[in-house]
């Protein structure tokens, strides 16, 4: 068994990591509506 504060330690990192990737998850849901509404891709060529 690890020791509690790793443990702990651990979990919290996974729970930020699930955090950060939701939050990259929905940034690109809104970015993909977003150019959608538009009608034309936002990137310059």
């Amino acid at each position: 068994m690890f020791p509690a504060i790793l443990t702990e330690t651990y979990n919290k990192y996974l729970d930020s990591k699930v955090e950060y990737i939701d939050c990259i998850r929905k940034n690109l849901i809104s970015y993909a509506a977003l150019e959608h509404a538009v009608g034309k891709p936002l990137k310059s060529e």
